[in-house]
């Protein structure tokens, strides 16, 4: 997995969808979301993020046999 990239230091591409550490006041936690117009989205619910302070690319998903 990758590591975690600051938000003061590099921002992802637009609507792509990343996994989130978002540090706030009452609470702290991962999260998958994206990042669009100057706004961190719930990738779930596309409501406003707010305490966003890391971010890392999503692994690749599994392989499955057909």
């Amino acid at each position: 997995m990758s590591e975690w990239i600051s938000v003061d230091n590099k921002m992802p591409s637009e609507d792509v969808t990343v996994l989130l550490w978002a540090q706030g006041y009452w609470a702290q936690g991962y999260s998958v979301g994206f990042y669009q117009h100057g706004q961190w989205l719930d990738e779930a619910d596309h409501e406003i993020m707010q305490g966003v302070t890391h971010w890392q690319p999503l692994p690749d998903p599994p392989e499955y046999e057909t």
